[in-house]
């Protein structure tokens, strides 16, 4: 593209354009890729048809505190796990509020990993999530023309922390007995859902009756509860239509799971952290009932492709992570396979020159 060159001296890429009074300005986009370069002159001609001016001012001065409601504005409908996001600016904000976007660096975000994960004990998975929330909202502060590129470039190059996705904590038939007496109020359904069905807390939490048929004991997902926007539908258990049915209900409330207010709970850490400390169960979060419900139906079943269908899982291969607990049934099956072949052979015998038919008595 004309117009767009190499600073003398430098790895960034710079533009070139004239505007309104036809002056000759040249830019530097604080980007060593050439399409960031692209972009903003692609911007600076458009401003120039629209006589607009370039805000330069405001790019190098709007705070992380200043940019957040904006953000969250344009989030808000879009995302839709949107109160996490809330909470996770309302985080970012606190720890970076009054710096300037302009000035974020990969050292201090490196360092602030570091603090979060030493010394306030957040897991990786924890500090992944907020600052994937940071890296969205640069790119959004960039197409808004509130930051430069080099900054966002800075906070996109900050690598996420490798986590462990093969841990597969779950609990066994016993213990699972064990945490649902624990469990007392109104965590006891929630977690009798959780590992009846292998739904996502946040699928549980937004469940509303029109998504439960009772009568045909199935549960109906819709794709404004589902993770990937899809419909699925899981079977209830004895358990579960049992819990379902002796469940308080308010008229004026459609949720299945809610407060005083007749609103979805939104924090059930605390109640759940309780049931386990009375369960005497360590290691284990409200994720892991979801592994529960999937590795007990594999072990019982071996069917690891309706096990996807009910997870709600995109690919086989998310599935597959169970399939090593499906060796016991496995095992099964073949007795079942040799008993069977077995009976079919019994009318024949083994020789010396091979299988011959059985002579028939007289």
């Amino acid at each position: 593209m004309r117009g767009i060159r190499r600073q003398r001296g430098s790895t960034y890429w710079s533009i070139r354009y004239r505007d309104a009074s036809g002056k000759l300005r040249e830019e530097s986009s604080h980007s060593i890729r050439k399409r960031d370069a692209e972009a903003l002159l692609i911007r600076r001609k458009k401003e120039v048809l629209d006589g607009v001016k370039p805000e330069t001012q405001r790019v190098s001065k709007i705070t992380l505190r200043e940019f957040a409601p904006e953000y969250l504005k344009w989030a808000k409908g879009r995302h839709r796990a949107y109160d996490r996001t809330e909470r996770a600016v309302k985080q970012l904000v606190d720890d970076f509020g009054n710096i300037p976007l302009n000035s974020f660096t990969i050292k201090l975000l490196e360092q602030w990993q570091s603090e979060r994960l030493h010394d306030r004990g957040n897991k990786p998975a924890t500090i992944n999530r907020l600052l994937a929330v940071l890296k969205n909202i640069f790119t959004k502060a960039y197409e808004y023309n509130k930051v430069a590129a080099t900054a966002r470039e800075q906070v996109k190059l900050v690598k996420l922390f490798k986590l462990d996705n093969q841990r597969l904590r779950y609990l066994s038939p016993k213990e699972c007995e064990r945490l649902i007496a624990s469990c007392d109020g109104h965590i006891k359904p929630i977690v009798i859902m959780a590992i009846n069905t292998g739904m996502r807390k946040g699928e549980i939490l937004k469940l509303r009756w029109e998504h439960i048929d009772l009568e045909n004991r199935i549960i109906k997902l819709d794709g404004s509860i589902t993770k990937d926007r899809e419909r699925r539908e899981i079977p209830i258990t004895d358990e579960l239509s049992n819990t379902l049915r002796n469940l308080r209900t308010r008229v004026d409330v459609p949720f299945v799971f809610h407060d005083n207010t007749g609103r979805p709970f939104k924090d059930i850490k605390k109640s759940f952290a309780s049931a386990l400390s009375r369960a005497k169960i360590s290691d284990y979060t409200f994720r892991d009932n979801r592994h529960t419900f999937a590795s007990n139906f594999i072990m019982a079943t071996g069917d690891i492709k309706s096990l996807q269908e009910l997870l709600g899982h995109a690919t086989l291969t998310m599935t597959l992570r169970y399939a090593h607990l499906a060796r016991g049934h496995k095992t099964n099956a073949i007795k079942q396979f040799e008993k069977r072949l077995t009976k079919k052979i019994s009318g024949y015998f083994v020789g010396s020159s091979g299988i011959s038919e059985k002579r028939k008595s007289s």
